[in-house]
């Protein structure tokens, strides 16, 4: 049975939302498969965005799932769900055990190199509901992700998200806080990541 190391960053907990972090959801045998299965099995997409009039790519891949046929659409995409697929189930199921919270669509991000990154926003989209709580599972290489405060930017968290580890991000926390994986110069992998929300 694997263990989990309950880590709770304490600064958000005193202000707006809480998150919590678990180093090695699944079984260590059990994540090595599932991330080359994630790299080859899924169908990643190219996605293209409209910045200042110009069309450019989302610097990551990307693919939509959703078993409650949900579609998602931010920043101008639209997502068509996909069912999930079954070694995805598997994590949703780890992590709704480990959370006690039910998750019926995920959004699947592929960071292939270190200029692939996401910046600064929150996930609020209103197909989410009034109470949002996120469970971001990575597989691959370890990437940093970044938290602060809307209204106080002096109030600020990062972490390193490792190999087949948790973040969860609890109510209220999507209405206060925003966060971003930002690119770096390290020569990082590809790193895969998993991102289950409720849909309504």
């Amino acid at each position: 049975m694997t263990t989990l190391i309950r880590t709770r960053l304490l600064s958000l907990v005193e202000y707006d939302g809480s998150v919590d972090y678990f180093s090695e959801l699944l079984g260590r045998h059990a994540a090595e498969k599932a991330f080359p299965r994630a790299i080859e099995d899924i169908q990643w997409r190219q996605e293209r965005i409209v910045v200042f009039g110009k069309q450019l790519d989302v610097p990551r891949l990307s693919a939509w799932f959703s078993d409650a046929g949900r579609t998602y659409t931010y920043s101008g995409i639209v997502h068509r769900p996909q069912p999930i697929p079954p070694f995805v189930q598997s994590i949703k199921q780890s992590i709704e055990q480990t959370t006690n919270l039910h998750f019926n669509s995920v959004l699947a991000n592929l960071y292939e190199h270190g200029a692939h990154s996401v910046g600064w926003h929150a996930d609020n989209e209103p197909e989410l509901g009034p109470e949002v709580n996120i469970a971001s599972f990575s597989l691959g290489s370890t990437r940093k992700l970044r938290l602060r405060h809307r209204h106080h930017r002096n109030r600020s968290v990062s972490i390193d998200l490792e190999h087949n580890s948790l973040l969860m991000m609890y109510e209220p926390l999507q209405r206060f806080w925003m966060h971003e994986l930002p690119k770096t110069s390290r020569d990082v992998g590809p790193r895969v990541n998993f991102s289950f929300r409720l849909m309504q």
